[in-house]
């Protein structure tokens, strides 16, 4: 269906496209940093390129629409300047004066090899941003660990956030020049468009373009007249000390409160985990209480933790996210997870401390025995809770049993099959699909990763098709562990369980 005629004036006089410059670039979330305009048929073509221009430089720049440096020219390069009348060659990171630098930077190999395009380095390394090459996105871990989208490809459209483009430029006293070249074509002859909108110059603080309509007589056959839009909008800077950026982030520091006791009536009693505000054994804040205080937790605030073993990783009386941040904890207690007081203000930010807010519950006794013996003894304990016992003796029989034998008990797990043993526990709840995950995860360890080669070949003689866990009690059998052979049929239970009711649908021998 085609245009109304309406339609189409509007279109020739880039209505739309001038709208989205004078209300959406620059106020909107995302802000578009680079984009192709071309069409088949070349109905319209052009482009929107940016740069970042010394912010010293930012009013002269609105005295012309067009761009500020050459993109045809935006690698490192010498330029020639006229000094007391004599040549002078120089040379720039960009082959331009005035320290004026794309924003994206269009790699172009004469058609040789496949031209890409990236984001100014100084972007990238400012918000520390990851790109694993193939992804349409660009990616920001906060203080927390959590992933933020901070630049995102569509076709040729690259978008950046706003704020944190904002951020950049308020420390580097910079703006961000949008430049924008659009051509349109259409079928409109030159004489509805009136002649006072034939050619339209428009300035404000911010924004410079000119537009242009013109009759395509004797140029093309097949459309009446075309127009151009030429222009820049500029993006200002953050103020400084509302950047949020090292040294002006002056947001005063927060602190969650906890219970930590119950009154005879019953009322919770609660307490800042600020530590600056908590007693120590060095004389501080005297009738506060103590910066060792115990406070519990329900296990299933563990849940989040397990849920991510890419990010986090449940250790035996630690958690950590990374190398970004670690909290002590005693999750050897049988019931709950308990985490002294001052540790929750001094090794988590406010939005854990907010996290683990919610799955608090009243003291109930003390800390773990293996816990005491650790912290308050400097005793080495060994976890006693089932998970990270096994945790622990199963790395000791990796570390150990080619020391004994010469090769190994349990294949090493393959990167993508990692997340099985980081995120084996004991269920944090009676949800059957944390128990069937487990004996997943407990399967995949005990039976898939045995060495099934190396057990055959010291199993003696073996039924027909034997499985791992045949190949494994011919083992034993041969080397006269007939102590071990008890654990076999621990093993077939666990593959029967994992065949019967997880790995399919549940039946009757579930």
């Amino acid at each position: 269906m085609g245009r109304s005629g309406a339609e189409e004036r509007d279109w020739l006089l880039q209505s739309d496209f001038i709208r989205f410059v004078l209300e959406d670039l620059g106020s909107s979330e995302w802000v578009v940093v680079y984009d192709r305009f071309d069409q088949q048929g070349n109905r319209e073509n052009g482009g929107l390129f940016t740069a970042v221009l010394p912010s010293r430089l930012a009013s002269r720049a609105l005295l012309k629409p067009s761009t500020d440096m050459t993109f045809a020219h935006d690698r490192p390069s010498c330029y020639i300047t006229n000094a007391g009348g004599s040549e002078v060659i120089r040379y720039d990171r960009f082959g331009q004066s005035e320290g004026i630098e794309p924003f994206v930077i269009r790699r172009w190999f004469n058609d040789i090899l496949p031209a890409y395009r990236e984001l100014l380095e100084e972007f990238r390394l400012f918000h520390n941003l990851y790109h694993d090459g193939g992804s349409p996105k660009y990616l920001m871990l906060d203080s927390d660990g959590n992933e933020h989208v901070i630049v995102r490809v569509t076709g040729e459209r690259i978008e950046v956030r706003l704020h944190q483009l904002r951020q950049f430029l308020a420390l580097k006293d910079a703006h961000l020049a949008v430049y924008f070249d659009r051509v349109r074509n259409s079928t409109l002859p030159i004489e509805e468009i009136e002649e006072g909108d034939r050619c339209t110059n428009y300035i404000d603080g911010c924004t410079r373009y000119s537009l242009n309509v013109s009759s395509n007589d004797g140029i093309r056959d097949d459309y009446a007249s075309f127009s151009r839009v030429l222009g820049k909008r500029l993006i200002p800077p953050l103020p400084k000390e509302r950047s949020g950026m090292w040294p002006y982030d002056e947001d005063e520091e927060r602190f969650e409160s906890f219970i930590i006791g119950v009154t005879e009536s019953g009322d919770v009693i609660e307490n800042t985990c600020d530590p600056d505000l908590l007693r120590n054994n060095f004389g501080a804040n005297p009738g506060a209480p103590h910066y060792l205080t115990p406070v519990f937790f329900r296990r299933d605030v563990l849940g989040k933790y397990y849920g991510a073993p890419s990010k986090y990783e449940v250790h035996d009386n630690y958690l950590s996210c990374g190398d970004l941040w670690g909290l002590r904890m005693d999750n050897n207690h049988p019931t709950y997870v308990v985490v002294f007081l001052g540790d929750l203000g001094t090794d988590v930010s406010y939005n854990e401390q907010r996290y683990w807010r919610s799955f608090n519950v009243p003291p109930d006794g003390g800390i773990s025995t293996v816990t005491f013996d650790r912290s308050i003894l400097a005793k080495f304990t060994d976890p006693d809770r089932p998970d990270l016992l096994f945790k622990y003796l199963y790395d000791d029989v990796l570390r150990k049993w080619p020391k004994e034998w010469g090769w190994a008990l349990f294949r090493t797990l393959k990167p993508e099959d990692e997340h099985c043993l980081k995120a084996l526990h004991v269920p944090l709840t009676d949800e059957q699909r944390e128990f069937d995950e487990q004996v997943l995860n407990l399967t995949k360890l005990l039976v898939d990763c045995l060495n099934e080669s190396e057990l055959a070949s010291r199993a003696g003689t073996l039924p027909d098709k034997p499985r791992g866990i045949d190949k494994l009690e011919g083992f034993f059998r041969q080397q006269g562990f007939s102590s071990m052979l008890k654990h076999i049929g621990f093993l077939r239970d666990l593959q029967s369980l994992r065949s019967s009711g997880v790995a399919h649908l549940k039946g009757k021998k579930y």
